[in-house]
């Protein structure tokens, strides 16, 4: 609806929201050039008075004005010593100095590999997000890429058929150029959806690791993912929590060190 207030540019007239949505336009092709995720711009967006779903909306609209790749000139030459770690807020760590990336760094220096851990986890990244940044993380060329995502599109009510298209882009990509990736099995508490959508999230990564033949691991391991102790919030994990993401996710990334 328009507020009444008209502003003239030559010929055409457009009211003050038509005006708006010119600019949030504007601004989300911006941040989407420059490669910012998706979510960061949404809460750019919200910041400055927008509704939450109308963001989304409107950064999903410009999404496929961009040259977004569905299969990406992938650079040349030999993979780099580097573990890649994508994932949202459970990665980036919580608080930030706590991270699995960060203990994993730690002890692959320990057993005198040389590789370095890159943290690219982002909070509130999902699939769509995180392929999209991918993209912009393809010059690093990792040997190994460890993909945990999938939490915050269950948290959102997204779509699960999506979420695994979203997934299986991403593996199909690294693969693509050699590297070898790990999928993390996100786990949701039981108070978020039924027991029927608990179990088709849960299905997606089982299907997917099959699909494509790459390592399936869960990231909390399971004899201990319902124990509060290991929770700051029974969604992200405290430093103990971290020790137990680290030995499951330390037995599939072991044997792919050279």
């Amino acid at each position: 609806m328009a507020f009444g207030l008209r502003i003239s540019r030559k010929k055409s007239v457009f009211t003050v929201t038509e005006r708006l949505l010119l600019l949030f336009g504007e601004l989300v092709k911006k941040g989407l050039r420059e490669g910012y995720p998706p979510d960061a711009i949404r809460e750019v967006l919200v910041s400055k008075g927008l509704d939450d779903e109308f963001a989304r909306r409107i950064i999903e609209g410009h999404m496929g004005d961009l040259e977004i790749m569905s299969a990406p000139d992938l650079p040349q030459g030999p993979l780099a010593d580097v573990v890649l770690c994508l994932g949202d807020s459970l990665t980036f760590g919580w608080p930030p100095k706590v991270s699995y990336p960060m203990w994993l760094q730690n002890l692959i220096d320990e057993q005198g590999y040389h590789c370095k851990v890159v943290n690219a986890g982002v909070n509130g990244e999902t699939t769509a997000s995180g392929w999209y940044r991918l993209q912009r993380l393809l010059h690093i060329r990792p040997a190994i890429a460890i993909v945990a995502l999938g939490t915050n599109d269950a948290c959102r009510g997204l779509d699960l058929h999506e979420m695994k298209q979203n997934l299986a882009k991403m593996l199909d990509c690294l693969q693509h150029m050699g590297t070898r990736p790990i999928l993390a099995s996100m786990r949701l508490s039981p108070g978020l959806g039924s027991h029927s959508y608990r179990k088709r999230f849960a299905a997606v990564y089982e299907e997917l690791a099959q699909e494509k033949g790459v390592v399936l691991v869960p990231f909390v391991p399971v004899q201990v993912a319902d124990n509060p102790d290991i929770y700051v919030d029974y969604v992200h994990l405290n430093a103990a929590g971290y020790r137990q993401v680290l030995a499951s996710l330390w037995s599939a990334v072991r044997p792919l060190l050279s």
